[in-house]
C-alpha cells in the first residue's frame, strides 16, 4: 500500500490540475542505516543530532552491584537503571529529535559500567 505525504495543494492554471508536492523522506528509518559509533561515543558526554531529522539510539552495557545507567535527551532524564547483580547488563533504545542534545550517564557504583555496543539509526554521513 502506497502513502501519499502532502506539504502543499497548489492549484494550477492549465485546466484545473492541482500538483501535489510530496516528500518521501519523512519518517524515521527512511532514508537512515544502522551505525556502529561505539569507537565514538563514551558515557558521561553531550552529543548533539545534527542530521536534519529524528535519530533512534541504542546501547548495551555491562554492569556490576551499585551501577546506574541514566539516559538524558534535551536535559530531561528519561529514568535509569541500577543494577543489583554481581554480573548484569543494561540496554535501552530512545528516539533523538533533530537539533537535541543527548547523552548516556554511567554513573560509578561499586565500579563503572562498561560501554560494549552503542548504534544509531541516523543517515549515511559521507
Amino acid at each position: 500500500m502506497s502513502k501519499i505525504f502532502v506539504d502543499t495543494i497548489e492549484p494550477k492554471t492549465n485546466g484545473g490540475s492541482v500538483t501535489l508536492p510530496t516528500s518521501t523522506n519523512v519518517g524515521i528509518g527512511v532514508g537512515q542505516t544502522w551505525q556502529d559509533v561505539t569507537s565514538s561515543r563514551a558515557f558521561n558526554t553531550n552529543y548533539t543530532n545534527s542530521t536534519g531529522k529524528p535519530i533512534m539510539v541504542s546501547f548495551i552495557a555491562t554492569t556490576t552491584t551499585g551501577d546506574n545507567i541514566e539516559v538524558v535527551i534535551g536535559g530531561v532524564s528519561l529514568g535509569d537503571a541500577y543494577t543489583n547483580v554481581t554480573s548484569g547488563r543494561e540496554m535501552s533504545s530512545f528516539i533523538v529529535p533533530n537539533n537535541t542534545v543527548y547523552k548516556i550517564n554511567g554513573n560509578a557504583g561499586s565500579t563503572t559500567p562498561v560501554l560494549q555496543k552503542w548504534v544509531e539509526l541516523r543517515w549515511v554521513e559521507l
